[in-house]
């Protein structure tokens, strides 16, 4: 962490809550608003435990709209964080918010790009890291510490695809990327735009904030021509799948370079139907568990909240060993039952009407 003494490092996260979200969210569609609330507060409570475990000379912070008092397993998870180091910034949600006509899918993800503009503002010589707050630190790693603390920013090239034509995961290539794009600005040079994952951005906060001002003027474009009836399906495109187009189309004509975290971080699913865990992923040093925020995640929160805990003891050197008991990388040692059929049934039947009348208005 020596080379991090000269300039300041931020390691942020993002926690937005709406008491009236109706967005579509493919795994917490069967939680009300208020278990919604406290999935989220429980995510960035493992967060920025395992980052305070490997990164303590960095500087942790934490945007949110939700002022209000929060607990779990009788402790006030706010005070809680404050105590062992984390800034609480209040931010409201206003800067890309995006119309509900546009997006339903993942809207409170956006928030990000309001804490990325507020962060940035300064303009400052230090450095930043934003991550989404269901991923853990499962190491300290001087090798990341120094791509961040660079004259580029870091990315991530989710999926990592070489074939401009390999429709991937979502049924959507990065030729079709580019089509797109060249549809919101024919000037677009990128015929096969990389699809960057939203759940880290990091360079230093002069970077961030060209990129976030690039951002902000693309989000009010679209928005703006989304006016225009011949125009409006294109923006809805831009928007409805979460933030992920907006800010690929901006890196990907942005004239600051960028290195991959690719081998520092994973999306892995551990759940018993979608399961993407190899042996390998214990040598990452962030994982982005996105299965995991009523499974593990919450259990590895009781013992975040203990001081006493094997959590706040063990060498890092074993750290990631440990995390992986909880979260199932590579397995699980601790039984955790994902929720039944018939829990799901109803409110997933819901989410999917609500997925047809918007695809269909």
């Amino acid at each position: 962490m020596s080379d991090l003494k000269k300039k300041q490092l931020n390691i942020v996260t993002t926690l937005c809550v709406d008491q009236n979200d109706n967005s579509l969210n493919y795994q917490l569609f069967h939680l009300n608003n208020r278990q919604k609330r406290l999935t989220y507060w429980k995510c960035c409570l493992t967060f920025f435990g395992t980052s305070i475990r490997c990164n303590p000379d960095a500087n942790h912070i934490l945007y949110t709209n939700d002022k209000n008092r929060v607990t779990f397993n009788g402790i006030d998870l706010k005070k809680f964080l404050s105590d062992i180091g984390v800034e609480i910034r209040y931010l409201p949600f206003t800067q890309f918010l995006p119309p509900s006509n546009l997006s339903r899918y993942l809207m409170l993800a956006y928030y990000e790009l309001d804490a990325l503009k507020d962060l940035s503002k300064n303009n400052d010589d230090n450095y930043s890291i934003v991550l989404d707050s269901d991923c853990v630190w499962t190491k300290p790693d001087d090798r990341l510490n120094q791509l961040i603390n660079s004259d580029k920013l870091l990315l991530f090239d989710v999926y990592n695809r070489t074939d401009p034509f390999d429709k991937g995961p979502h049924n959507f290539s990065r030729k079709d990327m580019g089509d797109l794009f060249k549809e919101v600005d024919k000037e677009y040079l990128k015929e096969d735009p990389i699809w960057f994952g939203g759940e880290i951005i990091a360079g230093s906060n002069k970077n961030l904030k060209i990129i976030s001002d690039g951002f902000k003027s693309t989000f009010d474009n679209i928005i703006q021509s989304s006016n225009d009836p011949r125009q409006f399906s294109i923006s809805r495109k831009m928007l409805e799948r979460g933030m992920e187009f907006l800010t690929s189309f901006v890196l990907n004509k942005s004239e600051i370079g960028w290195n991959d975290a690719n081998g520092f971080i994973k999306r892995i699913w551990t759940l018993k139907k979608i399961n993407n865990v190899s042996p390998s992923d214990t040598n990452l040093t962030i994982w982005h568990l996105i299965g995991e925020k009523m499974l593990g995640i919450p259990l590895l929160g009781k013992e975040v909240l203990n001081r006493d805990s094997e959590f706040w003891k063990i060498p890092l050197d074993r750290f990631n060993i440990y995390l992986g008991e909880y979260l199932g990388v590579p397995e699980r040692k601790y039984e955790i039952k994902e929720p039944g059929f018939f829990k799901i049934f109803i409110p997933k039947l819901k989410s999917k009407v609500k997925q047809v009348i918007y695809k269909l208005s």
